[in-house]
């Protein structure tokens, strides 16, 4: 994949500006992202793909 084929595919992604509170969660984001050698970010997704995954699993889709 190209240097201008990933700067493509950025631009094109959906962006969320996502404020975390002062209560830690970031930093226990970012020792997770870190332990399981991933970004912030993808840490993040990872999680909200897992939970929705779960909640599909308990409810069916798109209940």
């Amino acid at each position: 994949m190209t240097t201008e084929t990933k700067v493509q595919q950025r631009d094109e992604s959906d962006k969320f500006l996502l404020r975390l509170h002062a209560d830690g969660l970031r930093k226990q984001l970012k020792i997770r992202a870190a332990e399981n050698e991933r970004t912030l970010n993808a840490e993040i997704l990872y999680l909200i793909k897992l939970g929705l995954r779960a909640e599909e699993q308990q409810q069916g889709p798109h209940a």
